[in-house]
């Protein structure tokens, strides 16, 4: 219902339902019977379509840009410096050598063997 009505514009108009039909008369002592259930509901009646949309305002024209103005006459800017270097990294310092062990003491000295026999040299001149 809700569908059609949003669809056709303006909310639908229900119909009602038929009257029912008169109970049977009661006796005088027991109550009559119930009448028959009323009719179906009627047919939706559809409502007044929408209109359709108005034109829109027309656009308002803006301002013009202006031209751009000569460059002028004055020097270049010059280039800006580089970024300094990062420092070296120094390192770490050298640790001193640990002192060695002490070498053990000599031992016994060997006995002295025969020499070369002696060899006589050359005669003097005179």
């Amino acid at each position: 219902y809700k569908i059609l009505s949003n669809l056709m514009g303006t909310p639908l108009v229900e119909m009602p339902a038929g009257p029912g039909s008169p109970g049977a008369p009661g006796s005088p002592f027991a109550p009559g019977a119930p009448g028959r259930p009323g009719g179906p509901m009627g047919p939706l009646i559809p409502g007044i379509p929408e209109g359709p949309l108005g034109p829109g305002s027309p656009l308002v024209p803006g301002t013009p840009l202006a031209p751009w103005g000569p460059i002028g006459p004055g020097p270049a800017r010059p280039c800006s410096p580089g970024y300094p270097g990062f420092p070296s990294n120094p390192g770490k310092p050298r640790s001193p050598l640990a002192p060695g062990n002490p070498g053990r003491p000599a031992g016994p000295m060997s006995p002295l063997g025969p020499g070369r026999p002696f060899s006589p040299g050359t005669p003097l001149s005179p």
